[in-house]
Parts: structure tokens; C-alpha cells; sequence
């Protein structure tokens, strides 16, 4: 199941990832670590106001992927959107809590994660467990170790390193001396 989600990320000439609320955090979180493995990717979720998510869905098409979740207390706005990318031809991917949810019917496959929580309408710790199963999958099979060589050596610049040997941030201007 993972890998072939993983594939589909990887192939899909755009990723669109859709959600609000909660969901759209989820999402994003899987945009974010996903993004060395897809071609393009669109996050789906308000930002601009609903009728820029219109606009965007509207130039989906036959090979786009669209990754939507919702939990209970169901957006109705995903729901929509849904429905809208799969009739113009997107292969729908669902995240949601079980085979009741409405997002079932309006999608092509589903990753099912639980929801239930004690206190709160739901949890997304199942969804980031998934997420985090499809991230490994495309961390270990998808890239090479020149790959992330490479990726590390880009970032190195901006991430903070205690030894003396590694580059540091450029925005980095005080030395030891002035931190005392």
C-alpha cells in the first residue's frame, strides 16, 4: 500500500494535497517532506479565500493525484473540491477515518487511520503515522544516498552545527566571543 502510494507521489505530473482546519496541517506536513520526491505540488487548503482552491482544482486533470483528508466533523468544502477534482479527471486518494466517511464514495482509494479520541471531535496521530509510513518509504526506495548528500549539502548553509568543521548559517553573525 505504501509503496504504491509513494509511487503514485512520484509519477503524478502534480500532487495536490487537500484539506482545512486540521487536515490541511496534516497535509502540509506531508507536502513539506515530500517535496524532493514530486514533480509539483499544490496545497489545497483556503489559503486566498475558497474560490482560489476552485481555481486550482479546475486545471487538474487526467494524471494529477489529489490526496484529500478529512476527519470526523467532515469539511464540507473537501468534500466539494473532491468531488470537483475527480470529475475533471484526477486520481483521488482519501485520508479518513473508516469506510463511513463521506470522502469514500468521491475517492478512488483510501487510507483509513483512526480518529477517535476521548476529549476532542478527532485525533490525527493515525494519519501522521501514515504520513510518516509513506515519507520512509519514499525516503529509503526513492532516494540515493548521492541524492541526500547532495540535499544536505544545500541545506547545510542554513541549519546550526555545534562542530567547528561544518559550515554555519549565513545569517549567523555573532561569534563565541560576543555570546559572552
Amino acid at each position: 500500500m505504501w509503496e504504491d502510494i509513494a509511487a503514485q507521489m512520484m509519477n503524478a505530473p502534480r500532487v495536490a494535497f487537500l484539506g482545512f482546519g486540521v487536515s490541511a496541517n496534516m497535509l502540509q506536513y506531508l507536502a513539506d517532506k515530500s517535496i524532493l520526491f514530486t514533480r509539483s505540488q499544490l496545497v489545497l487548503n483556503g489559503a486566498g479565500g475558497l474560490e482560489r482552491v476552485a481555481q486550482k482544482v479546475l486545471r487538474l486533470g487526467p494524471g494529477d493525484l489529489v490526496i484529500a483528508m478529512a476527519l470526523p466533523r467532515y469539511s464540507q468544502a473537501t468534500l466539494d473540491f473532491l468531488k470537483l477534482a475527480r470529475g475533471r479527471g484526477a486520481h483521488c486518494i482519501a485520508v479518513t477515518d473508516g469506510p463511513a466517511s463521506p470522502l469514500c464514495s468521491l475517492s478512488h482509494e483510501q487510507i483509513f487511520v483512526p480518529a477517535s479520541h476521548p476529549v476532542l471531535h478527532s485525533s490525527t496521530i493515525g494519519a501522521l503515522a501514515a504520513f510518516e509510513a509513506i515519507i520512509a518509504v519514499l525516503t529509503a526506495h526513492h532516494q540515493s544516498v548521492s541524492d541526500a548528500v547532495s540535499v544536505t549539502r544545500s541545506l547545510m548553509p542554513y541549519l546550526y552545527a555545534e562542530d567547528e568543521d561544518q559550515p554555519q548559517s549565513k545569517s549567523r553573525t555573532t561569534d563565541d566571543s560576543e555570546a559572552e
